[in-house]
């Protein structure tokens, strides 16, 4: 609960829209109960036209803890590796593109003289005009077609 979740997404090349990918994983733990600073955005998608047209099945647990928390580029991200690039695809891009952008922000906080953000989990739902909404794509989810993003629920950092 305390680590935020990352998602990855990918952009679409023949209509610039960028998109959570199918690769990624969302929806909502049913270990940890919903955190109150998560309460505005899942309330939101709940409300949403989108979530309606695609209510989960019995499975669902509509009070856990939503995830992911952002999303970063993570479908055929291009690495190098002993001098050849590649593109590779997973969480295991967007999170360190995610945590990169985090330490980059913490260092200018520190340049100016200030704190670093800390704990950002708060931060992240209580800034929403700091991220970019998707409102593209779908994953799998057990036993429904899969929670499909809608305005006010993936969110992806700005760059």
């Amino acid at each position: 609960m305390y680590v935020p979740v990352v998602g990855a997404t990918y952009l679409d090349t023949v209509s610039g829209v960028e998109i959570g990918a199918t690769l990624s994983s969302g929806g909502f733990s049913k270990d940890q109960y919903r955190p109150s600073w998560q309460d505005d955005a899942v309330e939101g998608y709940f409300n949403s036209a989108t979530y309606q047209a695609n209510i989960p099945h019995e499975s669902f647990e509509k009070n856990g803890r939503a995830y992911p928390d952002v999303s970063a580029f993570g479908q055929n991200v291009k690495v190098v590796t002993s001098g050849t690039a590649s593109g590779v695809s997973g969480t295991s891009c967007s999170a360190p593109i995610f945590a990169g952008i985090i330490s980059l922000l913490n260092n200018e906080l520190l340049k100016r003289g200030r704190a670093p953000m800390g704990w950002i989990n708060p931060w992240i739902y209580a800034n929403p005009q700091m991220f970019t909404d998707i409102t593209a794509g779908s994953n799998p989810y057990q036993k429904c077609d899969g929670f499909v993003a809608a305005k006010g629920w993936v969110s992806d950092i700005r760059s």
